[in-house]
């Protein structure tokens, strides 16, 4: 798959490739597509909803992080906050030690 192929349809491409997708085509992706924003931020909430922290979205994580801003890595983290049922510090703690904030 290029790049360009996966731009034009990313949620479906990068659920079939079980999110194992280059962090640079997720973030053109992310950036691009409301959709694919939804379905980063959605993954994030999961995995915090499931287990407490980022484990299960780690790769993603690690994936984007060097690629966004510090406004996008802000935004981000009200996203998830929004989404979420219970708000806690430990995927807060998490999620500094992948981001930096």
């Amino acid at each position: 798959m290029t790049r360009d192929e996966f731009l034009k349809d990313p949620v479906l491409l990068w659920l079939k490739a079980d999110k194992k997708v280059e962090g640079e085509w997720v973030m053109a992706a992310f950036r691009a597509s409301q959709q694919m924003r939804e379905a980063v931020v959605g993954h994030l909430v999961r995995s915090i909803s499931r287990v407490g922290d980022l484990r299960q979205a780690r790769p993603t994580a690690e994936s984007i992080v060097k690629l966004m801003t510090a406004e996008e890595i802000s935004q981000l983290k009200e996203e998830i906050a929004l989404d979420l049922v219970e708000d806690d510090e430990t995927w807060r703690k998490d999620f500094a030690s992948i981001f930096g904030i």
